[in-house]
């Protein structure tokens, strides 16, 4: 063959060359078009991208679909952003494969019925306000036999226990049909709660099931069977210990109001819930902050500060007589003093876990004799957080009237004369 000065071959023919081989011509070029060989396996990719679809009430996605918008954080490249990680000694890479690993050591044993009720029987207890297990509890579990969970684990992961280890506020999940799930017939795919990433950046969750296959579901859309996921539990801290607010459910009746204190919450509302938090993180973890005035409109001070609560997102969504829409809580908040001015200053952060960093920077508005100050002050936040912002609350407006967007996030304030 002749080629011309520009590596081409403008009268190639590939059929009279049983044995040429492309790569070892990188720019080799027929007629104008380069033929790459990164460039054809890169529009096979996308082929089997669009072939992919919703294959079944799980909603599964394509297997090559990519998981998240941003790239995960490791540890050497935290930035302010992520301080978190740097002061928790979080090291997000390590985690997500040591979960992945467990994820499928555990999807392989889902197989055996009493491996299952032991998991939805524990989650029932609800240790924290939510389906969860912390895997220190998990690992203790005893089967008939007298072996715990954990050795039972051991016989098909052998490594089970230096991973998990590498797992700091590991926790297993039934974020979804818990309380109705037949473990005697169903068995759930097992999910990964990917870490060190905002939650709004991920696009699909990947789950092993019981065969050791994987399956990508929409991080979007909510499965319609129990799942069990694997994370980072977002309402303890590295001890075990359950966070204030959160804990076993109360149960509060929602008729009437309570006597005798002047604020209290009523309801938390939201027609798509998911936008506050993904399905398969569970329930609403809500932190409340109340900033009120300080020396006349001078300072500013939070009076409720960092309050936990937690609700379903099937209870946040219910509607109701009367327009009384959302979970009701009737939590006592505080009494308002005369001190405090006109205004004060409600702030809800849907809380992501791990540790506290820099305080965010906001301006918040009160009233005194008819004249609106401003006043600069600061709430606590983590990387992973969503601040819903700050929302003033006048004295004179009426009992029992909700705050906020519905289509997001709502919030219902009443109080006693």
């Amino acid at each position: 063959m002749k080629v011309n000065q520009k590596g081409k071959f403008p009268n190639f023919q590939i059929s009279k060359f049983p044995n040429f081989q492309i790569s070892k011509f990188p720019n080799f070029q027929i007629n104008g078009l380069f033929l790459l060989k990164n460039q054809i396996l890169a529009t096979l990719l996308l082929c089997l991208l669009v072939l992919g679809g919703c294959k079944n009430g799980l909603n599964e996605i394509g297997e090559n679909t990519s998981l998240y918008t941003q790239r995960i954080v490791p540890l050497n490249e935290a930035t302010n952003d992520v301080m978190t990680a740097k002061q928790l000694n979080f090291n997000y890479v390590e985690i997500n494969e040591n979960l992945d690993k467990f994820a499928l050591t555990l999807a392989l044993k889902m197989k055996e019925k009493e491996i299952r009720e032991l998991i939805k029987e524990e989650a029932l207890k609800m240790f924290d306000g939510d389906y969860d297990i912390l895997y220190k509890t998990f690992k203790n579990l005893k089967t008939k036999e007298g072996a715990t969970i954990e050795e039972n684990l051991v016989k098909t992961n052998r490594d089970i226990r230096s991973q998990s280890a590498k797992i700091p506020l590991f926790q297993i999940s039934v974020p979804v049909g818990c309380e109705g799930w037949n473990t005697d017939s169903f068995v759930p795919l097992v999910a990964v709660a990917p870490q060190g990433i905002r939650e709004n950046e991920v696009l699909a969750i990947k789950a092993y099931d019981a065969n050791g296959s994987v399956h990508y579901l929409s991080a979007k859309e909510t499965p319609k069977e129990p799942i069990i996921v694997v994370g980072m539990s977002e309402r303890t801290d590295l001890e075990g210990n359950v966070f204030k607010g959160y804990g076993p459910p109360k149960k509060i009746s929602s008729n009437g109001r309570l006597q005798n204190s002047p604020e209290y919450l009523g309801r938390l509302y939201s027609t798509n819930p998911t936008e506050i938090e993904s399905w398969w993180l569970g329930d609403w973890d809500m932190r409340l902050n109340v900033i009120i005035s300080s020396n006349g409109g001078q300072s500013a001070s939070r009076i409720i500060d960092n309050m936990n609560f937690s609700a379903s997102q099937t209870c946040v969504s219910e509607t109701h007589g009367g327009g009384q829409n959302g979970c009701y809580f009737g939590d006592f908040l505080f009494t308002w003093l005369p001190l405090y001015g006109e205004i004060v200053n409600y702030n809800w952060i849907e809380d992501d876990g791990g540790g506290w960093i820099n305080e965010l920077q906001v301006q918040a508005t009160f009233n005194f004799l008819g004249q609106n100050i401003t006043v600069n002050t600061s709430i606590p936040q983590k990387p992973f957080d969503r601040n819903l912002g700050l929302q003033p609350i006048w004295k004179g407006e009426p009992s029992g009237r909700y705050y906020g967007s519905s289509s997001v996030f709502s919030f219902q304030i009443f109080f006693t004369m």
